[in-house]
């Protein structure tokens, strides 16, 4: 049995300038940087925009 994918309308995410796949703790931290340097950035994570987004191992701040 396989997983269907979440079929999501692009157009909403036209004017990203960067897309990140994933929301480990890595996706957000370039996120954060890109971001802060001027680029409009959206991440896209495999749990679907209602869930949210896995942190392994927990960041504090």
């Amino acid at each position: 049995m396989t997983r269907l994918s979440m079929v999501i309308e692009l157009s909403d995410y036209a004017k990203s300038d960067i897309i990140i796949i994933g929301g480990g703790a890595g996706g957000p931290s370039c996120a954060y940087y890109l971001n802060q340097a001027g680029y409009e950035v959206t991440i896209f994570d495999g749990d679907g925009p209602d869930k949210k987004p896995p942190v392994h191992g927990e960041i504090r701040g």
